[in-house]
């Protein structure tokens, strides 16, 4: 059985590594012995034992050594590249591209069946919108080739254009199976026209990834700085800087300020500490959060000891590093993940609103706060609020946890399933 996973970015984001290790899990799990291969725009950052390879994308934005840059020769010949790569799929045969081009087309060719990777992708982003168009060829040429699709749960938008809609709308409505991760996902695809039952709403499958345990956690911060003798309590903190790539969001000082000044706010009144981590260092430097947290941390500065910039570190020590927290101030959707995941009470700030249709599936919508409206005092307001509601909220959590585990695990088999439907005569 051989299987390629497509859509995949980058293992410098915890929160994507982690959605793809839960993912090959699942398919292990059900298709034992599978020949897996990964579509990535930075395969350089992946260390597993699967077989990676450059993305669609990164035919035209390749990832080296940490940065990253439109190939404008390659952009300019992208209608035949692209076109090459349809012929090649027609004929079922190799044509003169370059080695790393034909390892991906062969993957596809070769593929018994396809997965879209879970997270965030399928959302407008450019001047022009090219990632995007990007983005959706590469599903389109597995449906192209007669592949059969499918999508691990994943977000749907926001998408701006009109014919970005329709395609989108045309592509998904083709998939075998389509799993969203939050009803606000679901109202966005049937919006496009998707007839989706509530069967296709499963949790992020980050809530099914284990954390490295209590003592690794402690072992990480007290490396980092982190007083394992002090029981004054603990706040963990992510950022984003979203200015960096998002070019409509123009208040990233703005945002800082407000996330610095809840944090010393917190240690005021509950006399704190905070950490603040490196959700991703990467793959380019306007997505590596330790530079917005340097930023913060130095607004901060006149605490001392009790502010706390972690490094980067493998996503299993981080999520139990977060599980000892006493509480969470997330941006990186992910972090709150992993910190909900280990029963800590979480504020998110949302930058795009996959952070908000999570919490709304938790039921605890009224701990996020748009990034776009976030202030000192609101954002106060809700820490602190949270807070005081923090033994309420971890019972919620150890109620609620068990039941998203759950619906996670009927993935695999909801693919092995429908694999079995189409082998049988």
């Amino acid at each position: 059985m051989k299987i390629l996973i497509i859509n995949l970015h980058s293992s410098r984001n915890a929160g994507d590594d982690v959605l793809l290790r839960v993912t090959l899990d699942q398919l292990y799990r059900h298709f034992p012995g599978a020949a897996i291969t990964l579509a990535m725009n930075d395969p350089a950052s992946y260390g597993g034992a699967e077989t990676t390879m450059d993305s669609f994308t990164a035919w035209f934005k390749p990832m080296r050594e940490g940065r990253s840059a439109w190939r404008w020769g390659a952009v300019l010949a992208a209608p035949l590249l692209l076109l090459g790569a349809v012929i090649s799929g027609l004929l079922r045969r190799e044509l003169p591209f370059s080695s790393p081009r034909q390892k991906l087309l062969r993957a596809y060719r070769e593929a018994d069946f396809v997965v879209s990777c879970p997270g965030n992708f399928l959302y407008s982003s450019g001047l022009l919108g090219v990632p995007f168009l990007l983005t959706l060829f590469t599903i389109w040429y597995a449906l192209f080739l007669g592949k059969p699709l499918y999508a691990m749960p994943q977000t749907v938008g926001p998408v701006g254009r009109r014919h970005e809609a329709w395609l989108l709308g045309k592509l998904l409505s083709r998939y075998r199976l389509l799993f969203l991760r939050d009803h606000i996902s679901a109202e966005r695809g049937a919006a496009l026209g998707l007839a989706l039952g509530e069967a296709a709403v499963i949790p992020d499958i980050a809530f099914d990834f284990p954390s490295r345990g209590r003592e690794a956690g402690r072992k990480f911060l007290a490396d980092a700085g982190v007083d394992g003798e002090d029981d004054s309590p603990l706040l963990g903190v992510t950022v984003i800087d979203w200015g960096a790539q998002n070019r409509l969001f123009t208040t990233q000082a703005d945002f800082e300020v407000a996330v610095a000044g809840a944090v010393d706010n917190f240690l005021r009144e509950c006399n704190g500490r905070v950490v603040l981590f490196a959700q991703v260092h990467g793959p380019t430097e306007a997505e590596d959060d330790r530079i917005p947290a340097a930023r913060v941390a130095a607004r901060l500065s006149g605490w001392g000891e009790q502010v706390v910039l972690a490094p980067p570190v493998h996503p299993d020590i981080l999520k139990a590093a977060y599980g000892e927290m006493d509480i969470f101030l997330g941006t990186r959707l992910h972090s709150c993940i992993f910190a909900l995941g280990e029963g800590v009470p979480v504020v998110s700030i949302a930058y795009q609103y996959k952070s908000r249709g999570l919490f709304r599936l938790l039921a605890m919508e009224a701990q996020v706060v748009d990034i776009e409206d976030v202030s000192t005092a609101n954002l106060s307001a809700l820490l602190m609020g949270t807070w005081q509601e923090r033994v309420g909220i971890r019972q919620q959590l150890a109620e609620q946890l068990p039941r998203l585990r759950q619906q996670i695990q009927s993935v695999g088999q909801r693919i092995y399933d429908d694999q079995q439907r189409q082998r049988r005569p």
